[in-house]
C-alpha cells in the first residue's frame, strides 16, 4: 500500500467533498526509464511504475471530487505532496486508489488517498 496526503488549494470550495474511487492499470510507458527530461541513463532501472506517474495517478480522483465544487473557469494547485513507496508497482499491476477529503477551509484543502496495489 502507498499512502500519499494531497494538499490542493481551490478558487472555491463547498463542503460535501465525498469519498471517490478509481482503479487504473499501470503501463509501459509509465516506468521510470520513460520520463521525459532525463538527464542520466537509467537503463538498470527495472520496469516499475515512476514516482512522477504514481504522483499523476493518485491525484485524479482528487482533482474529479473538487471538479464539480470549483467555480466553472476556476482551478486547481497542489502546493505539497508526500508519498510513501512501501513496494515497486510493476507493469500490468493494477492500483485501486481511494480519496477522502480530511480538511477544507476556504479556498484550502487536504486529501488522504490510499493507493492499494492488488496484487497482478
Amino acid at each position: 500500500m502507498i499512502g500519499v496526503a494531497e494538499h490542493v488549494r481551490v478558487d472555491r470550495f463547498e463542503d460535501h467533498l465525498t469519498d471517490d474511487l478509481s482503479h487504473a492499470a499501470v503501463h509501459l510507458e509509465q516506468v521510470v526509464d520513460s520520463l521525459p527530461g532525463i538527464l542520466f541513463p537509467l537503463e538498470r532501472k527495472p520496469d516499475v511504475m515512476a514516482s512522477a506517474r504514481l504522483l499523476e495517478l493518485v491525484e485524479m480522483p482528487c482533482m474529479d471530487a473538487l471538479r464539480e465544487h470549483i467555480a466553472p473557469h476556476g482551478s486547481t494547485l497542489g502546493t505539497r505532496q508526500h508519498v510513501e513507496h512501501r513496494g515497486a508497482v510493476v507493469i500490468g499491476a493494477r492500483l485501486r486508489i481511494t480519496a477522502r477529503c480530511a480538511a477544507a477551509q476556504g479556498a484550502y484543502s487536504e486529501w488522504r488517498v490510499m493507493t492499494v496495489h492488488d496484487g497482478h
